[in-house]
């Protein structure tokens, strides 16, 4: 029971962050820019699904969250630098 207060699964936040970005990235005005960050969205989608659906490796799981994680945090700076 121990181990379960400890290991939180950390997707469910990270779906969110990337919504709420998705929606950021939409309201932009700028075409060609709205674009550009919404394809960077799109790269990170697929891995967020499989985190989502399918079982990993625990080592596996790790590398993609932090794969999301990073990508996610790449693109909130991209969106405070464009304000």
């Amino acid at each position: 029971m121990v181990l379960g207060i400890f290991s939180r699964n950390p997707v469910p936040g990270l779906r969110k962050k990337y919504d709420r970005l998705r929606e950021r990235a939409g309201k932009i005005k700028d075409r060609n820019v709205k674009l550009r960050f919404l394809r960077m969205l799109d790269q990170l989608e697929p891995t967020l699904i499989a985190l989502e659906e399918q079982e990993q490796p625990k080592f596996e799981r790790r590398r993609m969250v932090s794969y999301v994680r990073d990508g996610l945090e790449q693109m909130r700076d991209a969106l405070k630098e464009k304000k």
